[in-house]
């Protein structure tokens, strides 16, 4: 499928006069389907289309750049399509605009979803091992703790939405040999602890429960993917969720259910977390 058409429609109709009067979202979820069928060759085309929009002083152009990116470049590959048409061409490129930017929520957000969906799309390709403590510092960042009596938050002001895609990219990074990104999740868990308890109620409640809901969802999605499936894409062996780390993940994440009952407002997502983790 040419992937030229849909570009030049998708741009009248989200950055120019939109003549049509068609309705922006509504393109934006049809190319997010239609991407798939891209040839290979699309990826390059696609990156040489939109890298003169590249400015990080300038987050409006910035924000073009990633929402055009993440929009259409094609991200469901194997490995060895990855290696020569996909990732290999503009992940070095991302992961310094990622490591770049800091309290910006406008586009570094797009980067996190974009790097989430690799990570699910095609586990095992990319080694996060060396940017974990990146990664995590980010992550945590993201759920607005609350300081001072929960009147200051201590955040990047993302909360609500960016959570989400980092409770995912941190599902799909377990596995394999290497137990860090397990390590780190452990000490987020830790660091979070003390936050879900009802004295310490605050602005950051919401975004925690959203981030528990996210992660043991996820981690259900990602276990009928892997184990209940019969066709399943790009399954990898050696990065397969293992039975010892699936447990050792609920025992972690389980304890820190339970003070979120004694909250003075119950949330829709704690019966689902703890039908999850049962």
């Amino acid at each position: 499928l040419p992937w030229r058409p849909i570009y030049d429609l998708y741009i009248d109709v989200v950055y120019k006069r939109n003549a049509r009067c068609l309705d922006g979202a509504n393109i934006r979820t049809a190319v997010l389907s239609a991407k798939e069928l891209f040839p290979l060759s699309a990826t390059q085309e696609i990156l040489d289309e939109i890298r003169p929009l590249i400015d990080v002083w300038n987050d409006y152009a910035m924000e073009k750049f990633v929402s055009l990116f993440s929009a259409f470049v094609p991200l469901k590959m194997s490995h060895a399509e990855h290696a020569k048409y996909g990732a290999a061409l503009w992940f070095e490129e991302m992961w310094y605009f990622y490591n770049f930017v800091e309290m910006n929520s406008s586009w570094e957000t797009r980067i996190q979803h974009i790097f989430s969906a690799i990570t699910e799309y095609c586990p095992g390709y990319i080694d996060w091992t060396p940017k974990l403590t990146i990664i995590f510092s980010k992550l945590l960042r993201t759920l607005n703790l609350s300081v001072r009596r929960s009147k200051v938050a201590v955040g990047d002001g993302a909360g609500m939405g960016s959570e989400t895609s980092g409770a995912e990219w941190i599902v799909w990074m377990l596995g394999g040999e290497n137990k860090s990104a397990h390590e780190c999740f452990e000490r987020l868990i830790e660091c979070v602890e003390s936050y879900l308890h009802p004295l310490h109620e605050g602005v950051h409640t919401p975004t925690l429960q959203s981030f528990l809901d996210s992660l043991v969802a996820e981690m259900v999605a990602r276990v009928r993917t892997e184990r209940v499936r019969m066709k399943t894409r790009n399954k990898v062996d050696c990065a397969v969720l293992s039975k010892k780390l699936l447990y050792c993940s609920v025992l972690a994440v389980n304890p820190k259910r339970k003070p979120s009952f004694y909250v003075s407002k119950i949330f829709s997502t704690i019966p689902l977390i703890s039908h999850c983790l049962l």
